[in-house]
């Protein structure tokens, strides 16, 4: 009788081990793709970002157009990346498109607005009052970089304490640890130079 119970929690433990690697492979290829076009345009898509480039010079120049048909960026060589954060608060969402020199469509891609229960706007400044563009901002092991605004907003974000750390090149690395307790909180950071 005790074998079987034994026998069983066995098999119930390779099955959850087995459920989990599965499960972990599927979220990395949706999370890690990379999407080649006959126009040479490279689109590599993570979790945080999608970065656009050339294979070769053959395509180019293109031009980045976002939702708004607004031309954001010219890829002019293939040593160029371009790169959209996901979270940045001047990220349009929507459908983005990659034009060609004929201003014909040769890719297209698609940012979606983040959501979550709770989300963290971090708006980190320096002793003057300033707005730090480029600072990363780390919560437990989430990064994000900041915006022109020096603005960077964590989404689905779990209630409690977590690791929190602001930094940027010329200024003192900021530690910490806070609580998150409401659904939207707005913090600001001052960073020292050094």
């Amino acid at each position: 009788m005790i074998s079987k119970i034994q026998n069983k929690k066995i098999l119930l433990v390779i099955l959850v081990i087995f459920l989990l690697l599965v499960s972990s492979i599927f979220i990395f290829f949706i999370t890690n793709t990379e999407k080649t076009n006959t126009e040479n345009v490279n689109i590599n898509e993570t979790s945080n970002e999608i970065s656009i480039s050339l294979s070769d010079n053959t395509t180019a120049p293109v031009h980045i157009v976002n939702p708004n048909a607004e031309i954001i960026h010219e890829l002019s060589t293939n040593e160029e990346i371009y790169t959209i954060n996901k979270f940045s608060t001047n990220t349009e969402y929507g459908e983005y498109e990659v034009l060609n020199q004929n201003n014909n469509t040769i890719e297209k891609f698609i940012i979606e607005e983040p959501t979550g229960e709770n989300i963290v706007n971090i708006t980190v400044i320096d002793e003057m009052g300033d707005e730090i563009e480029n600072a990363d901002i780390t919560i437990s092991n989430i990064t994000r970089t900041t915006s022109e605004n020096g603005v960077a907003t964590f989404y689905d974000v779990r209630l409690g304490h977590h690791m929190f750390k602001a930094e940027s090149d010329g200024y003192e690395t900021y530690n910490t640890t806070f609580e998150i307790i409401s659904s939207e909180m707005n913090v600001t950071v001052t960073l020292n130079k050094k």
